[in-house]
């Protein structure tokens, strides 16, 4: 998705938040609201390399979620706001129930496993296997696995415990 915006001539800024990728590992667990934070710091960064004052933001899954907090308390900040995979609620979702049975688990460790199999079910587990591309799948298996097989454990505690966090009309 991000190359089709560089393509587009868009300049694109991606945050690594605490927790994942190359970032720190704190005791935190990396929850919606401190997600919110990492983008409130990250886009004084970005406001003050490009000088602009309003950003266009994308999320998705979890992401959306802090990208629709991150707007709905900077509202000023944000210019359009592009969600996709956007849990808000998460009734009926089979996935958001699978979580809500590790919520005592997802309490008690700030980190939780994601290996191979889990990313690759990612792209199996609704229904649609074939609607991905086999190597797609595999570049994200082996980029994402450079990191270890666990991240913070606070976005799927807060989709399993806590929804709704946002307001989808603002």
């Amino acid at each position: 998705m991000m190359d089709v915006f560089t393509q587009a001539g868009l300049d694109v800024w991606t945050t690594d938040h605490e927790g994942y990728g190359r970032s720190a590992r704190t005791a935190s667990n990396a929850d919606i609201a401190s997600g919110v934070e990492d983008l409130k710091a990250a886009l004084a960064v970005v406001q003050t390399e490009t000088g602009q004052s309003k950003v266009h933001m994308f999320g998705e899954s979890s992401g959306a979620i802090r990208a629709a907090a991150f707007a709905q308390s900077e509202p000023d900040r944000v210019e359009r706001l592009i969600l996709a995979a956007f849990t808000y609620k998460g009734n009926g979702a089979a996935e958001i129930e699978r979580r809500k049975e590790h919520i005592a688990e997802l309490r008690a460790n700030p980190r939780r496993k994601r290996d191979a199999a889990m990313i690759r079910s990612i792209f199996t587990r609704d229904g649609h296997p074939n609607l991905y591309d086999a190597a797609m799948v595999d570049a994200l298996v082996a980029s994402e696995m450079e990191y270890g097989d666990t991240v913070p454990s606070g976005t799927y505690l807060d989709m399993a415990a806590n929804l709704q966090l946002v307001d989808p009309a603002k």
